[in-house]
């Protein structure tokens, strides 16, 4: 489960502790992480460092004010980031990411089976609040495609179930222009192309090359895609969108701005799927393995066969349509109509 504390340094994007220090700038805090390091290297050089717990390798005096010093920056760097904002921003802001249940993560870290034997999977967010992988676990996001075979089902008398967000973000750019019309389309791209009088294959390789460069060159893109409907409506770095907040910085170029805010408001969606995802399959033999990008996939239970109609129906509205595969394994799962 993350803190509060950790999803508002994310929402500030705010991903590593340096930049934390570098807020605060505690020169006390910084010396005394020196002292610590310093001793916890000679435990390491002498080789007992694992029969005794952090605690017992430092003496009290020095963890006790360390731990002080550290709670400190951190109030410092929540009061940097109020004067970031509005102050009647930042009490909806924290509002906002506390509705937002983060007790998803419970299907998301976990041991799972692979073709290969057991994998632990332990996930984080990156920036805009896109998953990543903890360095040193099991990760399908750099994995080749000819090897995503080795996510099997994971219990007998099941099959790999695979949901894919058509055009995931895109859909969420038409959603903050209020192309509303254009989201009823299945085939999004046929439509669009007819509209601005291009194939729809011309048309999906030059918005997804326009969507969140610095400027777009083709006129008749950047007329569509009109970012100043979103962009004017940014109020102190801050984006707002029916209740949802946006983080922006000021100094990112207009395509990084949209990136963000489209990014971040496709997410929030996805992290409020996973939570009713979460309680549909609790108590379930079938299994949530992963987040991949913009899909999920699942392992079902031939007994079970029910819950994919109603994932579907969790997963998709208005805005947002889904392709779906089945199969013995990730590689090999072919769509179904």
């Amino acid at each position: 489960m993350k803190t509060s504390r950790e999803i508002l340094f994310l929402f500030f994007k705010i991903k590593t502790f340096e930049e934390i220090l570098k807020i605060s700038d505690s020169n006390k805090f910084l010396e005394l992480k020196k002292k610590i390091d310093a001793i916890e290297r000679s435990f390491r050089e002498v080789g007992i460092n694992n029969r005794f717990s952090m605690s017992e390798r430092i003496p009290k005096h020095i963890w006790d004010e360390y731990n002080l010093e550290f709670n400190k920056v951190y109030e410092e760097v929540i009061e940097h980031l109020k004067e970031l904002v509005e102050e009647e921003d930042y009490q909806q802001i924290i509002n906002f990411l506390e509705s937002l249940d983060f007790s998803f993560f419970d299907i998301l870290n976990k041991t799972i089976k692979t073709k290969d034997g057991e994998e632990e999977i332990e996930l984080d967010f990156a920036e805009n609040f896109r998953f990543k992988n903890k360095r040193n676990t099991f990760s399908l996001f750099t994995l080749p495609k000819e090897n995503r075979d080795i996510v099997v089902p994971q219990d007998a008398n099941s099959f790999i179930f695979a949901v894919d967000f058509r055009q995931f973000e895109f859909r969420t750019n038409l959603l903050l222009l209020g192309k509303n019309e254009l989201l009823k389309e299945d085939n999004l791209y046929e439509s669009v192309g007819k509209e601005m009088g291009m194939a729809p294959e011309d048309a999906k390789l030059k918005i997804i090359s326009s969507l969140y460069s610095p400027e777009p060159k083709d006129e008749a893109i950047k007329a569509f895609l009109n970012r100043d409907v979103i962009l004017s409506k940014i109020e102190k770095d801050v984006y707002w969108f029916k209740g949802q907040p946006v983080y922006v910085n000021y100094d990112d170029h207009n395509g990084k701005k949209i990136h963000s805010i489209t990014q971040s408001i496709s997410q929030y969606y996805y992290i409020r799927k996973l939570k009713e995802i979460s309680d549909l399959l609790e108590f379930k033999i079938s299994q949530f393995i992963f987040p991949l990008h913009d899909s999920m996939i699942f392992s079902i239970h031939e007994s079970e066969m029910d819950l994919m109609e109603k994932i579907v129906g969790t997963l998709t509205n208005h805005v947002y349509k889904l392709k779906c595969y089945i199969g013995p394994n990730f590689r090999d799962a072919e769509e179904i109509k």
